[in-house]
């Protein structure tokens, strides 16, 4: 008891010093150097040596516990640092396992608090259970990031009202302002027709070539009724195709509006050299008509068919109107996979399963699965 006041006593003398004079006896304090603030640091130490000499015989003691703190120091780094080697040809269960005790330390729980995710390896880049990965909030490590999941339990405001935590949201949604777990994310809600006579979409810049917008026919105002355009058969018959007012025709083509529906142009072709038409199709008719031919491939929103033209073997495509080209069954879906017309992203391969996707059209879909699928 006697060391521990005297260690007390001993910090008192050194922190108060001599009793402070009034403000008017005051005098400037002198700059301190670099050398007097080493030297101060030296002296400082030597005394705490001395003071802490009451509870250590010697002060191999003090140095030894000294030694013990900076290996705990040197563990803890370590137990953050050292994780896993990457498993080669990993499943899709390796890749979504959650890290083993001290790899991947969400310290201060950035990631759970402000995204609602989790700490993986950086090796588990087709871990199924994430939208996105963030790095840079995991610990100390480079090789690890926060896994996060937009739509989590549904535990979020957004779900709980209806809407869907989503990365990006779809078409046929729009972005509301609730929140979801994560910042990152979009909570997304489907857009309702309403007195819509197309398609309603969340963005008007979805709403692409050929089809063209009328305002407050979806049930929601920030959602936009995306309309094809329509064109007369003596439009058709004269080789053109439907076209929106506010977007050019292609080269070789000159917009005409007397052979159009509302909002929209006939591009008509400037020569005769053009082969493609709709197959019989007679000028004199009145109908008007969304559908066209091309000799080039159909523009995005059309599904695309090789009959419908003439004359035939002109390599000649037939469009008409309509959103998704690709049907996902439920053996790609569960993979984690999803259905595309062109090569699949980088981590994907092409699943050769031709039951695992199906094509609205003439232009066959495959279904791109993750890697670890290969060995699940």
């Amino acid at each position: 008891m006697l060391r521990y006041l005297l260690v007390l006593v001993l910090l008192g003398i050194s922190c108060r010093g001599e009793n402070d004079p009034g403000p008017e006896k005051r005098i400037a304090e002198l700059p301190i150097a670099k050398e007097d603030f080493v030297a101060d640091r030296r002296d400082f130490r030597r005394l705490l040596e001395d003071m802490l000499s009451f509870f250590w015989d010697t002060k191999d003691q003090y140095n030894e516990a000294m030694d013990r703190a900076a290996e705990h120091d040197a563990q803890s780094l370590r137990e953050t640092n050292d994780c896993p080697e990457k498993i080669e040809n990993a499943s899709c269960d390796h890749h979504q396992a959650e890290p083993i005790g001290g790899c991947c330390v969400d310290y201060g729980n950035l990631c759970q608090l402000k995204h609602g995710g989790k700490c993986f390896e950086s090796w588990k880049y087709n871990n199924l259970l994430c939208n996105m990965m963030i790095k840079g909030i995991c610990g100390n490590s480079s090789s690890c990031y926060c896994c996060i999941d937009c739509d989590a339990r549904n535990s979020s405001v957004c779900a709980q009202t209806g809407g869907k935590c989503m990365k990006n949201c779809g078409l046929t949604m729009r972005e509301a302002s609730t929140s979801c777990l994560s910042p990152l994310c979009s909570c997304c809600v489907t857009c309702n027709r309403g007195q819509c006579e197309g398609t309603c979409l969340g963005r008007e810049s979805d709403c692409k070539s050929g089809y063209y917008m009328e305002p407050h026919k979806c049930i929601e105002d920030d959602c936009v009724c995306c309309i094809p355009c329509s064109v007369t058969a003596k439009c058709l018959a004269n080789k053109g195709y439907p076209e929106r007012k506010t977007v050019a025709c292609k080269d070789g083509y000159v917009a005409n509006t007397a052979e159009a529906g509302p909002g929209c142009v006939c591009c008509q072709p400037t020569d005769d050299t053009k082969k493609c038409r709709v197959k019989g199709i007679v000028g004199t008719e009145s109908q008007n008509m969304t559908s066209f031919c091309t000799d080039t491939e159909c523009p995005p929103n059309y599904h695309q068919f090789t009959n419908g033209c003439e004359p035939s073997n002109e390599g000649c495509r037939y469009c008409v109107p309509g959103f998704g080209k690709c049907k996902q069954s439920e053996n790609c879906e569960k993979d984690g996979g999803y259905c595309s017309k062109g090569p699949c992203k980088t981590g994907f391969y092409v699943d050769r399963n031709a039951a695992a996707c199906s094509s609205v059209d003439d232009t066959p879909c495959h279904c791109c699965k993750p890697d670890c699928a290969r060995y699940s």
